[in-house]
């Protein structure tokens, strides 16, 4: 069997049969079938269990992969960054990523916070030191968002950020990070 890579799309593929070199379609039994973009990011829904291949910056805080993701997922990374001591204090997970300049991308995640009466602390996601993505604390449950922004290079440092406020600790769970490439 030849594959072939597609843009994402909707595509209608016909099946038939090869013999002796000559290939015999039967047009009566077309299917349909949608081609999504995979996740660019490496382990981006952590489901391998471990951090790797993300660079991890806990700061003062602490970050690992935890059982019991969302929504039947084998895994979460489960984060708590203390207090700043009289400023912010921030824990990271970064990657390095190829994206093809003037391409637009969706970076779409899924999380919680871990104390939704505190109202001050954030999770960002920036690209190249770019804001695409950011959410303050003070929502309960399960947050699934994303946004499109586009690539300004053909390589991009992804880097997703967990930010308390100098008075206060917050938990983060995150349940994925992802990039697709939009159509």
């Amino acid at each position: 069997m030849n594959c072939t890579a597609f843009e994402t799309g909707n595509y209608d593929v016909a099946f038939g049969f090869a013999q002796n070199g000559t290939y015999y379609p039967n047009t009566d039994k077309t299917q349909s079938i949608a081609v999504t973009s995979p996740n660019l990011i490496s382990n981006g829904d952590f489901q391998t269990g471990v951090l790797a291949p993300w660079t991890v910056d806990v700061g003062r805080g602490t970050m690992q992969v935890e059982k019991g993701g969302f929504n039947n997922a084998q895994y979460k990374v489960f984060a708590r960054v203390p207090e700043g001591d009289g400023a912010y204090s921030a824990s990271s997970l970064q990657q390095t990523l190829q994206t093809m300049k003037g391409k637009t991308y969706r970076i779409s995640v899924q999380f919680s916070f871990g104390h939704e009466w505190i109202t001050d602390c954030y999770l960002n996601i920036f690209v190249n030191g770019k804001y695409v993505y950011s959410k303050q604390s003070g929502v309960a449950g399960l947050i699934e968002e994303s946004n499109t922004f586009m690539a300004t290079s053909d390589q991009s440092v992804l880097q997703v950020g967990l930010l308390a406020t100098d008075y206060n600790d917050m938990t983060f769970e995150l349940g994925y990070v992802k990039l697709e490439l939009v159509p």
